[in-house]
């Protein structure tokens, strides 16, 4: 009996995940997580919040203006025990008035918690921007976490279906007796797992489409891979550790907390010193007294209000505002030095990443190369089919590690970039990476093989013993098609 071999052998390995259809955006995904995330939406409302703050401790620099008005019944006698037939007199008092105050002084309250308020502003921007970042890294993390699971899925869908049919195969050589019955539950072993393998992948993806749903806002359709952003990658780790010290949100957000602090503190200073108000006031009047009566009454004056004994009020709150403000400033050497360290973890797996990835492609190279020569010695009668099923695991591991390798390639460009608190929406590259990669080719090496018969591997031997050029480098691949002897 002859049986058919067909391996077909690319000539390199590329990398790159492939997509059908209409393809998502990294860039169209973000910005409907910009319309759509609640805890994005919700930081957003943090600003205008501290905004009105602002507004609020400015409005002391200006006077209060309120207006009243009264309206009554008065009923007077000149009535007594001795002329008890006195005239009764009932009138309808009645008036409006404004009245105005002015702060002159109040120990610089208003003057320091505008510029607590200020600094608390700025405080909420810059927790915002890191909120943003912190989503985009999330979104790009999700992203990419459905294409390799997606890849994964597939390379195990591949390996399944090829090792059914390898066992249905196996089992058709059984009935001849041309295999043991070790063979074929070796293969039935290897679909078992494979079985298990696929379920594993399906519960993974779904976990990342989940993910990404909860961050996106909707289910993941045609994703396309997103470039690295290595523009935005330090040449050295020197440079990272200063850019972030300098420009991370998180950092500027703890400056302008501790700012806003030490204002708190001057504003409780303020009240031990004296407040000078200015009030005055304009009434009208009628029927105050009689019928038809009126009066137009002003008055201004001028008060100040000088503290003496609060009892020990003021003087607490003053420590408990130092007491703030010392915690603020400590808390921004934790937080450059949380900095520092992600700036310098992120810089250190980035670089790691791409050797990880350059040595993942020269894995996969070399289990391709070994399944190709694992698969023409079965063919000759030199490998075991426990040999093929190793070197197809091998392959599909080094498949596996390479999806693996590129996704952790291409986001620790952005992790780089949101450590060093730079990662925009601007910033997130577009364009896709070429389509055809590692997957089809691992399809192509993992079908199933069948041993040649005795005059094949005669035919083979030779053509090795006269010019070598099957399986030679001069030759790229090997495609044999002998004819099937029943």
């Amino acid at each position: 009996m002859r049986w058919l071999i067909a391996v077909a052998i690319m000539p390199g390995v590329v990398i790159a995940w492939s997509t059908d259809g209409v393809a998502q955006s990294l860039r169209e995904a973000l910005r409907q997580a910009y319309r759509t995330n609640p805890v994005f939406l919700a930081q957003q409302r943090t600003v205008p919040a501290a905004a009105a703050s602002v507004d609020r401790a400015r409005a002391g620099y200006f006077p209060r203006v309120s207006a009243n008005s009264y309206y009554g019944i008065s009923e007077t006698s000149d009535a007594s025990l001795l002329s008890p037939g006195a005239v009764k007199t009932r009138t309808r008092p009645r008036g409006v008035g404004l009245d105005i105050s002015q702060t002159l002084f109040d120990g610089a309250r208003t003057y320091n918690a505008v510029g607590g308020a200020n600094q608390q502003l700025t405080a909420a921007q810059e927790t915002l921007r890191d909120t943003e970042q912190t989503l985009l890294l999330d979104a790009v993390t999700a992203y990419v976490d459905v294409l390799r699971d997606r890849t994964i899925l597939t390379l195990e869908r591949q390996n399944h279906a090829s090792l059914s049919e390898q066992f249905r195969l196996i089992r058709e050589l059984f009935s001849f007796g041309d295999v043991t019955t070790t063979d074929v539950v070796q293969v039935q072993a290897r679909v078992a797992d494979s079985r298990a393998r696929v379920s594993g992948a399906e519960a993974a993806l779904k976990g990342s489409e989940a993910i990404y749903q909860q961050i996106m806002g909707s289910r993941p359709v045609n994703l396309s891979m997103p470039q690295p952003a290595d523009r935005l990658v330090p040449s050295n780790l020197d440079a990272a550790l200063h850019q972030a010290v300098l420009a991370h949100p998180a950092v500027l957000a703890a400056l302008a907390t501790a700012d806003a602090a030490g204002s708190q503190v001057n504003v409780a200073l303020g009240e031990h010193l004296p407040t000078v108000t200015v009030t005055g006031s304009l009434t009208q009047q009628m029927n105050a007294e009689a019928i038809g009566d009126r009066r137009l009454n002003g008055s201004v004056f001028g008060r100040v209000s000088v503290p003496i004994f609060s009892g020990g009020e003021t003087t607490a709150r003053v420590r408990e505002a130092k007491e703030v403000s010392a915690r603020r400033r400590i808390e921004i050497d934790a937080v450059r030095a949380q900095v520092q360290a992600n700036a310098i973890r992120a810089w250190s797996q980035h670089q790691s990443a791409k050797i990880r990835l350059s040595a993942a492609q020269e894995q996969v190279r070399a289990a391709s190369t070994a399944l190709r020569g694992v698969r023409e010695e079965f063919g000759l009668g030199q490998r075991t089919a426990t040999n093929v099923l190793d070197a197809v695991q091998d392959l599909l591991s080094a498949s596996i590690n390479l999806a693996t390798a590129q996704r952790e390639r291409i986001l620790s460009t952005y992790a780089v970039s949101r450590a060093l608190g730079k990662l925009s929406l601007v910033n997130i590259e577009t364009g896709s990476q070429p389509a055809l990669g590692f997957v089809d080719a691992f399809a192509q090496l993992s079908a199933p093989v069948k041993r040649l018969s005795e005059q094949t591997r005669w035919e083979l031997r030779s053509a090795r013993l006269g010019d070598g050029a099957i399986g030679s480098a001069a030759s790229p691949g090997l495609v044999l098609r002998p004819t099937v002897q029943n």
